[in-house]
């Protein structure tokens, strides 16, 4: 198993916060390598299921997933298969002096061939996943605060943590 983390603080209450990323549109404004998120139901909530497509250079691909906790403005997460692991992301938020602490714990499990494979190939995905939190995070800040307009304080960084 994989584990990796990250933390961002945005300027806004955690009501504005969560809605960042609970609904599905908006989610695709911050996450930029994805290219459709269809949820089951609108609004999301606990159960909703949803296939989300991404597109990496030239290469496109599907993952179907599911809202495994949901608690309004504090708690959001979901379970995501992809052909070589599963995904389990959870979003977190915390009330700070400077806005909402917004942290995102991802634990991978490799299956099929990546999971025999696991020790070329856990170093890698570990460092793809440290990568893609912290884009993925520092994307989240930016856009939230150009189309919200609240702003934390510059000096807040986007923290990332990994744990093989």
């Amino acid at each position: 198993m994989i584990r990796a983390s990250g933390t961002v603080c945005l300027g806004g209450p955690s009501e504005t916060v969560f809605a960042w990323l609970a609904d599905p549109e908006l989610v695709l404004l911050w996450v930029p390598q994805m290219v459709a998120n269809e949820h089951s139901e609108s609004p999301s909530r606990l159960g909703t299921t949803f296939v989300q497509r991404f597109q990496y250079g030239n290469r496109t691909w599907t993952s179907t997933g599911k809202i495994v906790e949901f608690v309004e403005n504090k708690r959001l997460a979901i379970d995501v298969a992809q052909p070589s692991m599963i995904v389990h992301a959870a979003y977190s938020l915390d009330r700070v002096e400077s806005g909402t602490e917004v942290r995102q714990d991802v634990v991978l499990e490799l299956r099929g061939v990546a999971a025999y494979a696991r020790y070329v190939v856990q170093p890698i995905v570990s460092r793809i996943a440290r990568r893609r939190i912290a884009t993925n995070l520092a994307a989240l800040k930016a856009t939230f605060e150009r189309d919200v307009g609240w702003t934390s304080s510059p000096s807040y960084p986007i923290a990332i943590k990994s744990q093989d």
